[in-house]
């Protein structure tokens, strides 16, 4: 600003601009969410889903191992089918640990959810109500004493 007035031929009163300190500039604010005025989820279908994924991987973890024990009443000069099954067992493995890798955090954080549902639901005296029906959907309060 001074180099463009002295240029210009202008006098500028009251001396030079203000230096403003260049910090570092000031933290970001961050906004947390309100926690939810619901009930908390109640894990119902992280459980079904867990229960499932462990079924389907404890069945292919079976089927893993009769293939794997087959191999061994094949005849001795038949090593195209002994690795055939060697594969298929190894792909059966691979998709048992799949599925029971997937199906345990499944199982166990569903059964948190719905131990603190439970908590909760021990805590609140009046809770709204929607329910569909033949008739249609009604709406309601449940009072617990």
């Amino acid at each position: 600003m001074l180099l463009i007035a002295m240029t210009l031929g202008l006098v500028i009163a009251g001396g030079p601009a203000p230096v403003v300190p260049q910090g570092a500039p000031p933290p970001p604010v961050y906004v947390v969410a309100p926690p939810p005025v619901g009930e908390p989820p109640r894990g119902t279908w992280m459980r079904v889903s867990g229960g499932l994924a462990i079924g389907v991987g404890s069945l292919l973890a079976v089927s893993a191992l009769v293939c794997f024990a087959t191999t061994d009443a094949l005849a001795r000069d038949d090593l195209r089918g002994r690795e055939t099954l060697k594969l298929t067992a190894f792909g059966l493995g691979l998709g048992a640990l799949a599925h029971l890798g997937a199906g345990v955090p499944l199982l166990v954080i569903g059964k948190q959810r719905k131990r603190r549902h439970e908590e909760w639901s021990r805590r609140v005296t009046l809770r709204p109500r929607i329910a569909g029906g033949v008739q249609g959907f009604r709406v309601g309060l449940i009072l617990r004493f």
